[in-house]
């Protein structure tokens, strides 16, 4: 699945989801035949991945962890953290990515090498319902309001949340999990795109715009439709520089470097790699570009394909090459 945002407006400029069906077969009225092969294809054709399925966030989701400790004073752009491989919590080992660590980090450098025993360590001072305060104010767990059907909000855990549901207490490293962007916590492609267009706005969020116009036959204009700001997130200046210095690390030395290597323009954005808990994971991107002025957001999501660096990426680059020809 792909989006591609208007940054000044909240414009769709491009939404894909494949597999994709022929709409044709539904012109005349559809056959059973051809329906129940929607239907019974394994792969969903029929369900839009861009609004109408939720994930784990992953990685991306380190940008609302970062903002939120930030904005929180848990933590300053100049404390340094130690990644040794691993974060110790009660006992209980919680790994990073890079077991062998990466060493002494800003939050910056956080984003930028997405570093998860920095983020386990961010997670534990802000507990789980400060964390998911800030993930509902970037708008996760709501839809977007694109007006398409079946869009799906997603899940925002909360300790309360998780008694209701499951009849159990929540575990401290449960936090900790969340911080990454695992566990409950559960995103739209749709919303990780606003996400970053938050940070390209300066905390400006449009609703998703699919019609600019509405003409007449004989070109009449009958109706305009205007970019709409639905939130509008508050944060200090030195927050929002924090967080984009670590996200433009991202495509410039950090874990997708090598894939934008060569760009003619500068792009801000997050790589993701979210279990599935099935052994294999979900592969995320997402930016905006240029990072200097922001025009455009992309957002990737590849099912299963891998690390983000690997898969979501490079489709990513593909687009902006596309947009910036």
């Amino acid at each position: 699945a792909a989006i591609a945002l208007d940054v000044r407006t909240g414009g769709v400029l491009a939404l894909v989801s494949h597999p994709a069906y022929n709409p044709n077969v539904f012109a005349g009225g559809i056959s059973s035949k051809d329906w129940n092969a929607l239907l019974e294809n394994k792969h969903n054709p029929l369900t839009n991945r861009v609004i109408q399925n939720a994930y784990p966030p992953g990685s991306v989701f380190k940008i609302v962890t970062a903002t939120a400790a930030l904005e929180s004073n848990l933590t300053t752009a100049t404390e340094v953290f130690e990644d040794r491989g691993v974060y110790v919590l009660n006992g209980w080992k919680f790994y990073g990515w890079e077991t062998k660590g990466l060493g002494k980090l800003t939050v910056a450098d956080g984003l930028t090498w997405s570093s998860d025993p920095l983020f386990y360590e961010l997670g534990r001072r802000l507990g789980a319902d400060l964390l998911a305060s800030y993930a509902l104010t970037f708008g996760f767990g709501k839809t977007s309001g694109i007006g398409l059907a079946g869009e799906e909000a997603g899940v925002v855990p909360t300790e309360e949340w998780k008694t209701a549901m499951y009849g159990d207490p929540w575990y401290p490293g449960e936090t900790l999990i969340a911080a990454i962007g695992q566990g409950y916590y559960t995103a739209t492609l749709m919303q990780q795109a606003l996400l970053l267009a938050a940070v390209a706005n300066g905390g400006a969020v449009f609703k998703p715009l699919l019609v600019d116009r509405v003409v007449s036959p004989d070109g009449v204009l009958v109706t305009q439709y205007s970019p709409e700001v639905i939130r509008t997130i508050y944060l200090r200046p030195d927050v929002w520089d924090t967080i984009r210095q670590g996200i433009v690390g991202v495509t410039s030395r950090g874990t997708a470097a090598a894939i934008f290597q060569g760009l003619s323009v500068t792009v801000a954005g997050k790589t993701g790699s979210a279990e599935t808990g099935r052994g294999t994971t979900h592969s995320w991107f997402a930016c905006y570009a240029p990072a200097e002025q922001p025009e455009i957001v992309v957002a990737v999501l590849i099912e299963e394909g891998g690390e983000g660096s690997v898969a979501a990426a490079p489709v990513v680059r593909k687009i902006l090459e596309a947009y910036f020809k």
